[in-house]
């Protein structure tokens, strides 16, 4: 465990590189995905028989901050050279890590009887934050007239006007 989190330290540290970031960012969530899929099992085992203060004592801060860490300079990097708008690394570095972990940890607990494809799942989040994080274009004239508009304001169910049907028209005559 404590092997794979050091090396995937130094690859944090070295990046980005040349590559595309979809490929940099996929491979990234890929890679801790499957380190998770493979740690998890053991870091709940080793709490659960009380040895949980054996990887506590191993390192003075704890892994998952380590990854955060690193996480947030390889996207400060990244916006840094204008492949990704992001404005609070530390907070995008949470965002991913939670994004990775969460069904990571869903699919060890609800025991799931198929495999988690790491590969997949790291394509498939990719291309969601990519949407989402990808550069302002510089002129208004690419967005969406759609965007520019306001949501429409719809009336909560309590604010529509009731119908009076028999029964309530009885209560308000005072009837039973």
């Amino acid at each position: 465990i404590f092997t794979t989190n050091a090396l995937l330290m130094y690859e944090l540290d070295r990046g980005p590189d040349e590559r595309p970031i979809e490929v940099q960012l996929s491979e990234l969530i890929t890679t801790i995905t499957r380190h998770l899929i493979t740690a998890l099992p053991c870091i709940l085992a080793l709490r659960e028989s009380g040895l949980g203060d054996l990887t506590e004592q191993a390192t003075p801060v704890p892994p998952p901050i380590l990854a955060a860490r690193a996480i947030s300079g390889w996207l400060a990097r990244v916006a840094e050279r204008g492949l990704l708008a992001v404005e609070h690394p530390d907070d995008t570095a949470l965002m991913l890590l939670g994004a990775i972990q969460a069904p990571v940890f869903i699919h060890h607990v609800a025991k799931s009887k198929g495999e988690l494809d790491p590969a997949a799942y790291g394509q498939r989040l990719t291309q969601t934050l990519l949407r989402g994080l990808a550069p302002t274009a510089p002129s208004h004239e690419t967005r969406s007239p759609r965007h520019d508009r306001p949501p429409p304001v719809r009336p909560l169910r309590d604010e529509a006007p009731r119908r009076a049907g028999p029964l309530r028209r009885d209560r308000q005559r005072g009837l039973p």
